[in-house]
C-alpha cells in the first residue's frame, strides 16, 4: 500500500512539473504576444508552444507509466 501511494504521489509530481515548464512557457508567449504585432511570428509560436506542451505530457506522463510496466527482461532486450 506504501508503494502503490509513492508511485501515485510521482505521477502527480511529473504531472505539476510538466505543467510549471508550460506554465512558463505561456508566461513567454503572452510577452511575445505584446511585443510583436505580426500575426505570423504569433502563430509560428504558438505551434510550437503547443507542440512543446504536447511533448512534454508525453515526456513526464507517458513515457514514464510504460516505463513503470515494464519487466527486467524489456529493458534489457530492446
Amino acid at each position: 500500500m506504501v508503494l502503490y501511494l509513492k508511485n501515485i504521489i510521482e505521477e502527480v509530481m511529473m504531472i505539476i512539473r510538466a505543467l510549471m515548464i508550460a506554465m512558463f512557457f505561456i508566461c513567454t508567449f503572452i510577452f511575445f504576444i505584446y511585443k510583436y504585432k505580426s500575426a505570423l511570428i504569433r502563430s509560428i509560436f504558438f505551434l510550437g508552444m503547443i507542440l512543446f506542451f504536447l511533448g512534454m505530457i508525453f515526456i513526464f506522463c507517458i513515457l514514464p507509466l510504460t516505463y513503470n510496466n515494464m519487466t527486467i527482461g524489456n529493458q534489457i532486450n530492446f
